[in-house]
């Protein structure tokens, strides 16, 4: 029900997601859990500050597949 109304408003849910130095593996399944998410008024707002840069390069892995990360 909630979903429709969603959709009938064109609300969009942001979820921001803090990254500093988080570890890989973390980083990824918190990715994935979100990437597996059927909602399709949702974005994914990954907010990174001066981390390392193998999570530069996760985040952006991310952002290719699922056009919801940003």
């Amino acid at each position: 029900m909630r979903q429709g109304w969603l959709r009938m408003h064109n609300i969009k849910l942001s979820i921001i997601v803090p990254i500093f130095n988080t570890p890989e593996m973390m980083l990824i399944e918190c990715l994935e859990s979100l990437s597996s998410s059927k909602h399709a008024m949702l974005e994914f707002l990954l907010i990174d500050d001066g981390s390392e840069e193998f999570i530069d390069r996760i985040c952006k892995k991310f952002i290719l597949m699922d056009k919801r990360f940003k």
